[in-house]
């Protein structure tokens, strides 16, 4: 319906489920059509109760992960503080 769009997932809660056989949790990029638009972010921090350790990662299809690697190096320097 909408061709151009592109999804940005933040799915770092993602094993964090009340109920999983009523209300699982279920990927974005699992839809249907869904995969090559969509750029799902995770992170260790909130599921391993490792909230000080800042490892990140990012799944999808190609062309959008290249555009995180390209971006990511710099970003770091001027997050806020």
């Amino acid at each position: 319906r909408h061709p151009h769009v592109t999804v940005i997932a933040d799915e770092v809660y993602e094993h964090i489920v009340f109920d999983i056989e009523n209300s699982p949790h279920i990927s974005f990029a699992s839809m249907p059509g869904m995969y090559e638009r969509t750029l799902t972010l995770s992170s260790s921090g909130k599921t391993f109760s490792a909230t000080g350790w800042k490892v990140g990662w990012a799944v999808g299809p190609p062309h959008l992960v290249h555009a995180v690697t390209a971006v990511q190096q710099w970003v770091n320097f001027s997050a806020p503080t």
